[in-house]
């Protein structure tokens, strides 16, 4: 089995004040943050991840930090009831240029598996991508939020991986006869690639 490894970054960091005024509607989390350098911060966090800003609150002050302070954060979040856990990596841009984003790893067994959502338009999404959360009422939806992966090539890029089987073979090297092997594989097991836990049961057989 291929192994895969996580790399992680240290980079100079900045802090931005912000008033609570200034902040998006969002959900509130009790969690931590760990900045470049090794400070922890414990309290209420909220994310934006469009921006690429982790916003922490404490006994009524709110203070913005970006990809370039942040190293980690994570959270209990109880709708979900899991840890959920985010990383500042570097990330190649189509134009060869590399950025620092926010990639939440969702799974970790050998090798790691990050998400990254999106959001897009709703039509968009129906040709592009399946979507995994409405943002508006039912019936009046303009807007979804869809899951983009990444992974670490075994050469150790850290690239994005397309919930398509010839993508996942490309990526992961496949030589013809693991590739056949993983089509009987999706057949047997009755696989949604554009269903998350269906997605990690197939990288998880072949990496």
């Amino acid at each position: 089995m291929k192994q895969l490894s996580i790399v992680f970054f240290v980079i100079m960091t900045s802090t931005l004040s912000v008033q609570s005024s200034d902040l998006d509607d969002g959900d509130w989390y009790f969690g931590m943050i760990v900045l470049n350098g090794g400070h922890t911060l414990k309290g209420e966090i909220q994310y934006d991840l469009d921006k690429d800003v982790t916003l922490f609150r404490q006994d009524d002050k709110v203070k913005a930090f970006s990809m370039y302070d942040v190293n980690n954060f994570r959270f209990m979040d109880e709708q979900r009831n899991t840890l959920r856990k985010f990383y500042a990596m570097p990330y190649q841009l189509r134009n060869g240029q590399s950025r620092i984003m926010f990639f939440e790893l969702i799974f970790e067994d050998g090798f790691a598996l990050f998400n990254r959502e999106k959001t897009i338009r709703k039509n968009q999404a129906a040709i592009t991508e399946k979507p995994i959360l409405e943002d508006e009422e039912q019936g009046r939806k303009s807007k979804v939020k869809v899951s983009q992966y990444f992974v670490f090539t075994p050469e150790g890029k850290f690239v994005k991986i397309y919930t398509e089987k010839d993508d996942l073979a490309d990526k992961l090297f496949l030589n013809p006869k693991e590739r056949k092997v993983m089509d009987q594989f999706i057949q047997s097991n009755k696989l949604d690639l554009k269903n998350r836990s269906d997605f990690i049961k197939l990288i998880y057989e072949f990496v």
